[in-house]
């Protein structure tokens, strides 16, 4: 469409849509009830599913926003090899509010500082779906298209601050907001990702009637440019051309979709407490998870196919022992504490005769290793560097996990001099 002819969208299409700008409105003294359903695959870990219904009512007008009380009838998370969910463990009854503008722009989160991490964060997912800029034809800083209109921004979604540009099409129930964001700006490090979201605002219904969501992520696969592995290093050849390595294959790609099923009116409206209440950001930071309840029994049999797995793979490594591994963890991180600690002391304590049984202590140093706990890293530290004679394989590895870290782990600097007066006598 021709720049000098784009103000006749407001005259083709319905007006009203063009001269508001209140793309999302939750009138008062009623719930909006959506129901949301994504799948996920992670490269060398699965596939998940989320589902789950959701109720939306607005509370009052807050610092230039509605604030919208969220609640949440049912949230299951799945994965493809067990078909138990974990939404049922989790409570979602406690207070949880968000500020929205008219925009889509989430202002603040309010929740009980007590509350459950993982509770938080998925409620805080559910809300995040409306994140968005929505803006009107006729403001400064929209350009044309060939049919509609767009424009660029920087704004604040769960996943952090970005930039995004968005292409705006109007149809005969409303606009269609199509949101690209930018390659560049990922929340991971070194990671590409290609994410769009598209939100179809509905003018009969006042709001946002169906949310899209798709993403494709690959992170780094090669060095980074300008990176030398060389720096600050002793000039002698390396028995390995760091240049060469090849990484292992992460990546991922998902999509949702969040869609209105019902608003009906509110016999009374939730009141925000007025104590005990923490205000938040949207953005989704550290998770702390509790463990869930699981069969143990059940369990370790998981535990022994996973090593008996990996055992079998080459010992230079394949997509089936990466797979393998990351279930061990995953396992591990959901076995209650005295549990993990009977593991590590049956395959950390005694210096292995066999391959098989060296394999399985590397491999379960690992593992434990890769919980980066509190509780994992002092089993590794009480296991392997305060024996009274530290087996040299497990302590070079456990120096590899150290400069893994962002971090040194609890009490290593303590425990460090002691190890290396130790080894030097054998």
């Amino acid at each position: 469409m021709p720049r000098d002819h784009f103000p006749a969208i407001c005259g083709i299409f319905v007006i009203l849509t063009c001269v508001s700008s209140n793309f999302i409105n939750f009138e008062p003294g009623f719930e909006y009830q959506y129901k949301y359903d994504s799948n996920a695959n992670l490269t060398n870990v699965g596939d998940f599913q989320v589902l789950a219904k959701v109720g939306y009512i607005n509370v009052g007008d807050s610092e230039g926003g509605q604030e919208v009380y969220v609640k949440v009838y049912a949230l299951d998370l799945k994965t493809k090899e067990t078909r138990r969910a974990v939404g049922y463990r989790l409570d979602f009854s406690k207070w949880f509010s968000f500020v929205i503008t008219s925009h889509g722009e989430i202002l603040h989160v309010y929740h009980p500082p007590d509350d459950d991490d993982e509770a938080v964060a998925m409620k805080k997912g559910a809300v995040a779906m409306f994140a968005s800029r929505l803006h009107k034809a006729t403001e400064g800083h929209v350009y044309a298209t060939d049919d509609g209109w767009g424009y660029h921004v920087t704004e604040t979604g769960n996943e952090g601050t970005h930039n995004a540009t968005y292409s705006v099409r109007p149809t005969h129930t409303g606009h269609v907001f199509t949101k690209t964001r930018h390659p560049g700006h990922h929340p991971v490090n070194h990671a590409t990702s290609d994410y769009t979201k598209t939100l179809y605002y509905d003018t009969a219904l006042g709001t946002v009637h169906t949310i899209q969501v798709k993403e494709k992520v690959q992170v780094l696969q090669k060095t980074a440019e300008g990176y030398n592995p060389y720096e600050n290093s002793r000039p002698v050849q390396a028995v390995n051309n760091f240049t060469d390595i090849e990484l292992p294959e992460m990546s991922a790609q998902g999509s949702g979709k969040m869609e209105f099923l019902t608003k009906h009116k509110v016999v009374g409206i939730p009141k925000r407490p007025k104590t005990n209440i923490t205000r938040a950001s949207i953005h989704i930071k550290e998770v702390k998870r509790k463990k869930p309840a699981v069969n143990v029994e059940e369990y370790l049999q998981y535990v022994n196919g996973n090593l008996t797995c990996m055992r079998n793979e080459p010992d230079k490594g394949s997509k089936k022992s990466d797979l393998c591994f990351n279930r061990l963890v995953s396992v591990l991180r959901d076995l209650p504490d005295e549990q993990l600690v009977v593991l590590a002391e049956q395959y950390l304590t005694d210096k292995p005769r066999l391959t098989k049984t060296f394999k399985d202590q590397n491999h379960m140093f690992d593992a434990i290793a890769g919980l980066t706990t509190d509780l994992s890293q002092q089993l590794l530290l009480d296991l392997v560097l305060n024996r009274s004679r530290p087996d040299s394989s497990l302590v070079k590895r456990f120096m590899f996990h150290i400069v893994s870290l962002d971090g040194p782990p609890i009490d290593v600097s303590v425990n460090m001099r002691g190890v290396i007066l130790r080894s030097s006598c054998y």
